[in-house]
């Protein structure tokens, strides 16, 4: 592994825990409001590697010591592009074919940082800025 390559898997593992916590602390209206919100919080652009950061938060979340699924990772994507004052954008999609499934990714621009391949089979739930307050049902316990 490269030094490069550490200190990514680092940065991801600090953004993941960060994100974990504040996931235990909002509820679904709150998380579904901050991950929906395009605006950047970094002061000046700093540049960021996407591919290598996608990379480093799909290996770490697996091995977390919690679970840090789709939103946790989006979560931490979106903390990781604000504090580099990097544009993001959320995508949220359902599949009712066998029940109720969903997931979220994040973007920065057409670069997906959290949740995978985009998955075209899915409806799109809602754009970010169309979905009503509490769209997503409640968080589930730790």
């Amino acid at each position: 592994m490269t030094l490069q390559a550490l200190l990514d898997h680092l940065a991801a593992a600090a953004w993941l825990i960060r994100a974990r916590r504040r996931f235990g602390r909002h509820g679904a209206t709150q998380l579904f409001a901050i991950l929906s919100d395009a605006s950047t919080r970094g002061s000046e652009r700093r540049p960021l590697d996407l591919k290598r950061a996608e990379r480093a938060i799909r290996r770490l979340a697996r091995l977390m010591p919690f679970r840090a699924d789709c939103v946790v990772q989006a979560l931490a994507a979106k903390m990781w592009l604000d504090e580099r004052g990097l544009d993001s954008r959320m995508k949220l999609a359902a599949d009712t074919s066998k029940g109720l499934a969903a997931h979220v990714w994040m973007l920065s621009g057409d670069q997906v940082i959290a949740g995978g391949t985009l998955n075209t089979t899915m409806a799109d739930f809602r754009s970010a800025d169309e979905a009503p307050a509490g769209a997503i049902p409640s968080r589930p316990g730790p």
